[in-house]
């Protein structure tokens, strides 16, 4: 069909649809039954026009106002969004509890990534005392060999309230790593999964060394086990990332990254 037959036939309805939409500014309670119905179809033909102008017209000025025809229909007859709480309960109630169980197989890869860093943490710990260095510092590692761990003096040197919000700051850093590493293929994921159960195992098994293990335990107690699941979440969520990047899901590269994502 050509451009001038096409603009010749489509724009009764168009002219139509523009009019109504005009008409019901203030919802569609301005509109009798009538004009409700011939609102509905003109939609309904503006979206047709529109699909076909994009493919065979897509720099017209016929697509620009036939695009902004099919958004204002849609706005008037779409059903209205929920109250702000009422869908953020909805997520998370509903919809962060799916989304977690269908990443549930990605999370268990990342936490067998974790405890695979933590044992090779501890075995080389066992073997080289010294790397936990790398980690504590020297100076902390001095600490433990007079029966000093670095928790009790971190714990002094500043309030609880500043302890916490550097905690709280550190661990977001760390998700966000194990969480953004997916851009990478998931190599980065991988990596920051590995090194942090790395320094896990190695702390872990210098502190058991000079025997200070239950005095880090007391340390971790309150909040290690969920943070480290955390981590592993971030993690599986990275890998849930590279997966939308190299599986073939019938769509092309960039919907499966933004899906993923």
């Amino acid at each position: 069909m050509e451009y001038a037959t096409f603009v010749e036939n489509g724009t009764p309805a168009w002219d139509r649809m523009s009019d109504l939409a005009k008409q019901s500014r203030n919802g569609l309670n301005d509109l009798d039954p009538i004009e409700l119905e011939e609102l509905v179809a003109a939609h309904r033909c503006v979206v047709s026009d529109f699909a076909w102008a994009r493919t065979h017209f897509p720099e017209s000025a016929v697509t620009s106002r036939l695009r902004g025809l099919a958004f204002e229909g849609h706005r008037l007859l779409a059903e209205p969004e929920a109250p702000v709480l009422r869908r953020a309960w909805r997520f998370l109630s509903v919809g962060y509890p799916a989304v977690f169980k269908e990443g549930l197989p990605s999370i268990a890869v990342a936490t067998g990534l974790f405890c695979g860093g933590t044992v090779m943490g501890i075995v080389v710990g066992g073997v080289n005392p010294d790397m936990a260095r790398m980690f504590i510092g020297e100076e902390g590692l001095e600490g433990l060999r007079h029966g000093a761990i670095w928790t009790d003096q971190v714990g002094e040197s500043m309030p609880a309230s500043a302890l916490s919000t550097a905690i709280f700051t550190n661990n977001i850093k760390v998700a966000i790593m194990a969480w953004a590493g997916g851009v990478m293929a998931g190599v980065g994921s991988v990596l920051a999964l590995l090194f942090n159960g790395l320094m896990f195992g190695s702390v872990l098994v210098v502190t058991w060394r000079y025997d200070l293990l239950d005095r880090l335990h007391a340390w971790i107690a309150a909040h290690g086990p969920l943070e480290l699941f955390l981590i592993c979440v971030a993690g599986g969520a990275g890998l849930e990332l590279a997966r939308g990047m190299i599986e073939d899901q019938g769509v092309s590269r960039a919907q499966a990254f933004a899906q993923a994502g």
